[in-house]
Protein backbone atom coordinates (compact mmCIF):
# COMPACT_ATOMS: atom_id res chain seq x y z
CA UNK A 1 0.00 0.00 0.00
CA UNK A 2 2.89 2.29 1.06
CA UNK A 3 4.31 1.66 -2.63
CA UNK A 4 1.23 2.41 -4.35
CA UNK A 5 0.68 5.63 -2.59
CA UNK A 6 3.89 6.87 -2.87
CA UNK A 7 3.99 6.51 -6.93
CA UNK A 8 0.50 8.39 -7.24
CA UNK A 9 2.26 11.41 -5.14
CA UNK A 10 5.30 10.82 -7.34
CA UNK A 11 2.57 11.25 -9.94
CA UNK A 12 1.16 14.05 -8.36
CA UNK A 13 3.86 16.23 -8.31
CA UNK A 14 5.28 15.52 -11.47
CA UNK A 15 2.03 16.57 -13.10
CA UNK A 16 1.76 19.89 -11.03
CA UNK A 17 5.13 20.39 -12.01
CA UNK A 18 4.13 20.35 -15.68
CA UNK A 19 1.21 22.29 -14.75
CA UNK A 20 2.82 25.38 -13.55
CA UNK A 21 5.36 24.99 -16.10
CA UNK A 22 3.07 24.60 -18.91
CA UNK A 23 1.14 27.82 -17.25
CA UNK A 24 4.21 30.15 -15.92
CA UNK A 25 6.92 29.50 -17.94
CA UNK A 26 5.70 28.12 -21.21
CA UNK A 27 4.40 31.97 -22.15
CA UNK A 28 8.24 33.03 -22.15
CA UNK A 29 9.20 31.23 -24.83
CA UNK A 30 8.66 32.36 -28.45
CA UNK A 31 7.55 29.65 -30.51
CA UNK A 32 5.65 30.59 -33.86
CA UNK A 33 2.45 29.35 -34.36
CA UNK A 34 3.54 27.63 -37.62
CA UNK A 35 2.15 23.58 -39.24
CA UNK A 36 5.80 22.46 -38.45
CA UNK A 37 5.79 23.68 -35.02
CA UNK A 38 2.39 21.67 -34.35
CA UNK A 39 3.43 18.42 -36.22
CA UNK A 40 6.28 18.34 -33.97
CA UNK A 41 4.89 18.87 -30.71
CA UNK A 42 1.90 16.45 -31.94
CA UNK A 43 4.38 13.44 -32.63
CA UNK A 44 7.26 14.60 -30.39
CA UNK A 45 6.20 12.55 -27.14
CA UNK A 46 4.72 9.35 -28.89
CA UNK A 47 7.94 9.21 -30.41
CA UNK A 48 9.90 9.75 -26.97
CA UNK A 49 7.65 6.87 -25.42
CA UNK A 50 8.38 4.82 -27.92
CA UNK A 51 11.99 5.03 -27.48
CA UNK A 52 11.65 4.59 -24.23
CA UNK A 53 9.53 1.27 -24.48
CA UNK A 54 11.96 -0.06 -26.83
CA UNK A 55 14.69 0.53 -24.89
CA UNK A 56 13.10 -1.37 -21.74
CA UNK A 57 12.64 -4.22 -24.20
CA UNK A 58 15.96 -4.21 -25.17
CA UNK A 59 17.59 -4.19 -21.48
CA UNK A 60 14.43 -6.71 -20.53
CA UNK A 61 15.39 -9.37 -23.45
CA UNK A 62 19.42 -8.94 -22.69
CA UNK A 63 18.55 -9.64 -18.87
CA UNK A 64 16.16 -12.59 -19.51
CA UNK A 65 19.01 -14.07 -22.12
CA UNK A 66 21.72 -13.66 -19.40
CA UNK A 67 19.33 -15.58 -16.65
CA UNK A 68 19.30 -18.73 -18.73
Amino acid sequence: MAQISGLLLKLLGGTLALSLGIKYLAPALAIAPTRVNAIAMITLPPLLLAMVLALRLQQSASHREEQL
